[in-house]
């Protein structure tokens, strides 16, 4: 599980990557962070108001985005649960763009970010040593919005 217990280093459009490689480039809207798990069936009914929400769209060239409102957020923390959601369009030289991410990076467990990696052809949630990584069967840099959670 996850340990996070701490806000800070909130970004939108950003996770670690100390040398400027977990940038996100591309389109992003309506990302949203939840405080439940949400099943398909909730993401369909709204059953719940997320906990931070990123109205619009935004176009992301290395830049950190929202940190104060991520902060003041009633973010996830410390294995309760969750969802991460957001329509991205990635550009094709996305790598490892982070999505959104917060907590205290270099320790074990202490991180939620929601990453792409090594690509449009696959996507990471990690924890900091602690990951779930999926590789798509296709390119998520095609020029149209997809829905990740």
């Amino acid at each position: 599980g996850y340990e996070v217990t701490s806000k800070d280093n909130f970004c939108v459009g950003k996770t670690h990557g100390g040398d400027g490689d977990e940038y996100f480039s591309g389109k992003m809207r309506d990302l949203e962070i939840w405080n439940v798990s949400r099943s398909p069936q909730k993401m369909q009914a709204d059953a719940f108001g997320p906990v931070f929400h990123m109205p619009g769209e935004r176009s992301f060239s290395h830049e950190c985005a929202l940190s104060a409102q991520g902060a003041s957020a009633d973010l996830p923390m410390a294995g309760t649960p969750y969802t991460i959601e957001a329509w991205v369009m990635p550009a094709a030289g996305v790598g490892d763009g982070g999505i959104v991410g917060w907590g205290d990076y270099g320790s074990k467990s202490s991180v939620n970010a929601l990453r792409f990696a090594s690509g449009p052809k696959g996507l990471s949630q990690y924890w900091w040593e602690n990951d779930l990584n999926a590789d798509l069967h296709s390119s998520l840099a095609d020029g149209k919005y997809h829905h990740i959670a």
